[in-house]
Parts: structure tokens; sequence; C-alpha cells
């Protein structure tokens, strides 16, 4: 008979069920076979459609996680269903940016799930989340990001979910010579960030930040706990500890620091990097080392990525209003070291080049209306593995696999 499952670690994220460095599913994934780019962001397959040797393929699946949960609860107070649309766009970028950080160009062939509680969630909400990803798709377009809609499944599973889940699967055709391969990443490299805040040249509003990780922490730290008493479906029953919605805010509530709502900004759809990864690997190509999308694992995500790298990162941005809200909000404040290892923190982009070429990185950033500053470099990490070091507000935190 299986046991209670008991969370890896006892930080505040682990404590309300959710993982940062996934250990348990970076264990049950190892009979998997490896990609034939063990070094890429994404696993690559071999040309399973054309059998052509100069071609490589890259299915990925990925979803907007708990973030669902926000938005069916502002559509819930508000009674407007285009609150759901942005997480189509999370979805979407959680995917499509993956698997641009691997080297793919597209065309980008997209499907769509969308699970729910049938009793909670209307046909006026899913056309919402529908109508999001085919906003998405034609505002990508415009910037050169081909994004093809294959269609999708909605289920009911009432007895399994209790709001609704919105994800996607995501598939490219690659060139072989064009995957970015992270295994390239060397001492000696500069570490250029790419924010995760302000306006992009293809976005209509100021971006908190948020992207769609830590979103479970995000929202337990941040809301009040009358939205668990109107809506018992928002929160995992057996969640105990006083850890369920323990924040003052409420989503029209101001956001501290910021001209943003509460809500709004929790909500800001996840920026998608792809219009000026593609312009920066037509540019550069392969002296660009690594490009690593830091979702799960924030700033330590890169521990997976290069061999004996030590990454250095000495010259963060400015932590964003709505990161400072999560940490603040509630008693005790979240330590710094577990707010790194949960959320991107300003940025959610790194690119590894050499020194050299640092500049072209960030006026091509900088060209699509992005902040990008070098935030630190690659050393060698004495004794073998990664090691990634971050400064904080107080003091550096260090991070290994």
């Amino acid at each position: 008979m299986p046991m209670e499952h008991t969370p890896d670690d006892a930080s505040t994220y682990g404590l309300l069920g959710a993982s940062a460095d996934k250990r348990q599913v970076h264990r049950a994934v190892k009979a998997v076979p490896p990609s034939i780019f063990p070094g890429a962001f994404c696993r690559v397959l071999p040309d399973l459609f054309g059998g052509d040797e100069a071609m490589c393929v890259i299915s990925h699946s990925d979803s907007a996680g708990t973030k669902c949960i926000v938005g069916y609860l502002a559509w819930r107070e508000t009674g407007e269903a285009a609150a759901l649309a942005g997480l189509a766009t999370d979805a979407a970028v959680m995917n499509l940016d993956d698997v641009c950080c691997a080297g793919a160009r597209g065309p980008f062939v997209l499907s769509n799930t969308i699970a729910r509680n049938y009793r909670l969630v209307d046909g006026e909400a899913i056309k919402a989340v529908i109508e999001g990803y085919l906003a998405f798709a034609e505002r990508m377009e415009k910037w050169g990001v081909r994004v093809e809609m294959a269609g999708g499944e909605t289920e009911d599973l009432g007895d399994i979910v209790r709001t609704l889940t919105v994800g996607a699967t995501l598939t490219v055709r690659c060139r072989r010579d064009e995957i970015v391969d992270n295994s390239r990443i060397r001492p000696g490299d500069a570490i250029i960030g790419v924010s995760s805040t302000g306006k992009a040249a293809w976005e209509d509003e100021e971006n908190s930040g948020i992207s769609s990780n830590g979103l479970t922490l995000a929202r337990h730290r941040l809301l009040h706990r009358s939205y668990l008493e109107k809506y018992p479906e928002i929160a995992d029953p057996g969640l105990g500890g006083g850890l369920a919605y323990t924040g003052p805010y409420r989503l029209e509530d101001p956001l501290p620091g910021s001209e943003s709502t509460v809500g709004e900004a929790v909500l800001t759809p996840t920026r998608t990097y792809a219009p000026f990864i593609l312009a920066l690997l037509g540019e550069l190509g392969q002296a660009v080392h690594g490009l690593v999308h830091l979702t799960g694992g924030g700033q330590a995500k890169n521990l997976g990525f290069g061999k004996g790298i030590h990454y250095v990162k000495a010259e963060m941005f400015e932590v964003p209003p709505v990161f400072e809200a999560v940490r603040t909000a509630s008693e005790p404040h979240i330590p710094w070291r577990e707010m790194y290892r949960v959320f991107n923190m300003g940025h959610r982009l790194e690119v590894m080049v050499p020194p050299k070429y640092a500049r072209a990185v960030m006026e091509t950033a900088a060209g699509f209306g992005l902040d990008a500053r070098v935030v630190g470099r690659c050393e060698e990490n004495e004794g073998g593995g990664n090691r990634v070091t971050v400064r904080t507000p107080e003091g550096d935190e260090s991070y290994t696999a």
C-alpha cells in the first residue's frame, strides 16, 4: 500500500507540495533513452519524420502550472472569461522558449490540452483559453516566429482536476547544425541575463516578470485566506500547517513598489524571448555556447548544463516588486536562498558567449526593447560537477547539483 508522499525538503515551497529541483522526476526519467544532443536544453530526437541525418526533431510539453488557479480566481471574482486568456500564452511560452533555447527556429506545431472541472468551468472559459492561443500565434507571426495550431483536447476530469489546467505540446523539425549544445559552455564565457520585466516590443503592457514558475508559493504567500473560504477548490484539502493562502492581499489591491495590482502582476503573461532568440542565433550562430531558460529551479537551473562549470552571477538585476512582495507578504519571510531557487528574480533567459560577443547580445536585446546585462561569468569548478553562485541582496548563495 503506497505511503503518504513526503516532500524532498522542508522549504516553504516543498511543504506546499512543489519541488524546485525535481529530484524525484530526474530519478524517474533515467530509463528514458538519451537525447542525440545530451547537452541541449530539450531532448532532441533523430528525424523520425523524414529520415534525414542532417535534421532532427524536438517535441516538448509544459503547462501554465498553478497560475491557472489565479486565472480561475480572477474569472470567478469578475465574471470576465478574458482573465483566463493569458494562461494560453503561459503554456505556449513555456514550450516555445524551451525549444528555442535548444536552437529550434520553426515552424512550430502546437497542440493544446485543457482539463477542467465541468461543474465549475464553463464553455466561455474554455473559449477564452483557445482564443488566447490563437492570439498568441498571430502575434508571434508578426515577429517572425511561426506557430501553427494543430488542435487539441478538452477533458472533463472533475474527479481529478479541482479547477482547470492549461497545457500544450510543441513539435518542431530542426537542422542538427543549428542545435545549441550547452555542453559547449566553457570557463571564461560571459553570462548575459535578459530581463523578465519591463515591456518588450511585442508586449502591450509592462511585465512583472513572474512567469509561470513558483506560482504555488506566490499565490499562497500573497493572497488572502478569504479566497480559500469562498472557493475551497483552489487548494489541496490535505494541505495543513496553516500554509494555505496566508497573504494580506486581494487581487485588486495595489502591489507595493509597482503601478500594477496584485492580480495584474501575478497574471501578467509569461514573456516569450523567441523573437530575440531567433534573431540572436541568426546573427551569432555557434558563437552562442549556451542558452538557459531559467524556469523550474530558478537561478540554479544552470546546474544541469555544461560540465565542471561554476556559474558566478555577481551582477544581478534589482529584485522586481512582485518577488519582494512574495518574500515579505507573510511571516516568517522567505529566505533569499529559497527565492532564488524557485523564481527567476529578474531575468529568465541567460546567454553564454565568449566575452567579445557580449555587447552584440545586449545590442540585439535592446533592439527588441529587452534590458540585458552581463550578470556574471563561467569559471572552472574544481572537483568536477557544476556549481551556481548568486549574489543576493544579503550576500552570496551557492547551489550544487
